[in-house]
């Protein structure tokens, strides 16, 4: 049986609600991937339909070691002067082979992270 991989879903206020669903769910049953959800300081955060979520932890990157992937769940946030930086985090995912992605505009915290950058 192949390793199981792990999955973060990165969560900010305001995050849009349809981004992640059908990517989790998919990763988790079809895949058998774990999926972990979390936020810039590992507090809930509401989403756009007011519907609530508690993350499983923070973005800290040594908290988030045992990641292989990151989707950054986007939020008319991250195009604020107040997004949250988790630079860090993505830094350290991309450079042990993870894989980044963002979803709409959560690809503004990869572009950010320099992630987009030429080698």
């Amino acid at each position: 049986m192949p390793e199981q991989k792990t999955i973060g879903f990165l969560f900010i206020e305001g995050f849009a609600d349809w981004e992640y669903g059908l990517l989790a769910a998919s990763a988790v049953e079809w895949f058998g991937a774990r999926a972990m959800s979390l936020t810039p300081d590992g507090k809930q955060v509401t989403g756009i339909s007011g519907f609530r979520l508690i993350p499983d932890r923070s973005t800290g990157a040594s908290e988030n070691a045992d990641l292989d992937a990151i989707a950054i769940i986007g939020s008319d946030q991250w195009t604020s002067k107040a997004q949250p930086d988790v630079g860090n985090l993505l830094a350290a995912i991309a450079s042990r082979g993870g894989v980044v992605g963002g979803i709409c505009a959560g690809t503004l915290a990869l572009a950010r992270a320099g992630l987009f950058e030429k080698a």
